[in-house]
């Protein structure tokens, strides 16, 4: 083993707590969403209430398959009768036993209401596989939001940090050209005005970041040292379909919309299994008794095996069955309308992010040209400054003017994926591929 001097181990820890810290930053967005699929508590209730309602399903069949009772009692009694006889009393220990066994088997042939019932839970089961299939598509869509919110926020932290540091500078060299008898007071507290509004824009900005981390926080249960950059993409890296055939495929796959469509089926069989309430149920019952009676040393029993077929006919039951059928023929309808909006409400919300796709990706081309060009007019306002062609506003707005394109272009980027990723929820179309293609974009 090899020794190591104090001086050589302090480095060796200081380096993996550098390394520790550099990989506690390099959580991406499918890292924090595979471990909030873990943590987050609403999310874990889906998960279980989906496992739940799939037993629905063996419980509902259990009403159709055969059912086996057994039935037993015995009883005994002990008593002591006393007699008379020539003078003499005696005892006489009286035992007297009953034991009753029956075993009955009963299979439904004709039973509408469960049959319904058995349907109704196949939907359900179904329902509760689209309402956590939504859950998870909520779940990653808050997780990238908080996501992008947090990039956002530390982009907008960067460039305030380095807005005040260009006014700052700016703002002394006002002050020495005051003082020196070339510059103005209005230069100066142009400076400190731009300088305290890049302050308060930069404390907004870490409110806002550290809200978002705790979001994230909050749904992986995480703690992020640091988070990736989003890189400077092409913008056709994340191409999408047509909006009329999004439409079409979302009204296919979108799981809140087959939640909608499965709880108007499950209405339908409940009206079904209501109106199958006035129906007769028929079913084969085999049953077996034995009893058996003991008493004293008397053993007297009998046998009793049948066979047959069961019709029941439902004639009253105070109007309950009546007034239910009409209950959920209401249920009914109103799904059917529920259906109608859910279908209604996802167009136009597709629409919406198919139109800030469209324009982020606009905006991005346009704002790179932007960026190129604030670049070139803060340089030149800044020389043009020195050179005393120029004032120390027109300076100071070219330095706004190119924080400012920088802002917008971040944020049109991490708006192109935002909403990129709502069409393809929307549509049902992120799989594991688009969650990689989204985690590549980080970096």
């Amino acid at each position: 083993m090899p020794s190591y001097s104090l001086f050589e181990k302090f480095f060796l820890l200081c380096l993996f707590c550098v390394c520790y810290s550099a990989m506690a930053a390099e959580i991406g967005p499918k890292e924090a969403f595979q471990a909030a699929l873990n943590f987050e508590p609403n999310y874990q209730a889906a998960v279980h209430q989906y496992q739940a309602e799939q037993k629905g399903v063996g419980i509902a069949r259990a009403g159709l398959l055969p059912s086996i009772n057994l039935v037993a009692n015995i009883d005994s009694d002990r008593d002591t009768q006393s007699s008379h006889r020539n003078g003499r009393s005696t005892e006489t220990l009286v035992k007297y036993e009953r034991q009753y066994y029956q075993a009955t088997l009963r299979q439904p042939l004709i039973n509408l209401p469960a049959w319904y019932n058995y349907q109704q839970e196949i939907e359900r089961a179904d329902s509760a596989s689209q309402s956590l299939q939504a859950n998870k598509n909520q779940l990653l869509l808050d997780v990238v939001r908080a996501y992008v919110v947090s990039i956002y926020e530390d982009e907008n932290i960067s460039l305030s940090k380095a807005l005040i540091k260009t006014l700052e500078a700016q703002q002394l060299s006002a002050e020495r050209q005051l003082a020196a008898g070339v510059g103005t007071v209005t230069d100066v507290y142009s400076a400190q005005s731009k300088k305290d509004i890049a302050e308060v824009d930069l404390l907004e900005a870490i409110n806002r970041k550290e809200t978002s981390l705790r979001k994230l926080k909050l749904l992986s249960g995480l703690n992020f040292v640091g988070l990736k950059k989003i890189k400077r993409f092409d913008s056709a890296l994340l191409p999408v379909l047509p909006l009329d055939e999004l439409k079409s495929r979302a009204s296919l796959n979108n799981p809140n919309l087959a939640l909608k469509k499965s709880e108007f089926e499950q209405t339908e069989y409940e009206l079904k299994k209501s109106r199958a309430n006035f129906l007769p149920k028929l079913d084969f019952v085999a049953l077996r008794e034995n009893y058996n009676r003991y008493f004293n040393s008397f053993d007297d029993g009998s046998q009793t095996n049948r066979l047959g077929i069961e019709l029941s006919f439902p004639l009253f039951s105070g109007g309950r069955d009546f007034y239910r059928e009409r209950q959920v023929a209401e249920l009914r309808e109103k799904s059917k309308y529920d259906f109608q909006a859910a279908t209604s409400d996802l167009n136009n919300e597709l629409e919406n992010q198919y139109f800030l796709y469209a324009n982020a990706e606009r905006k991005i081309k346009a704002l790179r040209l932007a960026l190129q060009s604030s670049e070139h007019y803060a340089f030149a306002s800044k020389k043009s400054y020195e050179a005393g062609v120029r004032t120390l506003i027109d300076s100071l707005d070219a330095d706004r003017q190119l924080y400012q394109a920088r802002r917008d272009l971040a944020q049109s980027y991490l708006q192109y994926v935002l909403s990129w990723l709502q069409i393809g929820l929307l549509t049902g179309a992120v799989d594991d591929s688009q969650i990689n293609m989204l985690d590549a974009l980080f970096g």
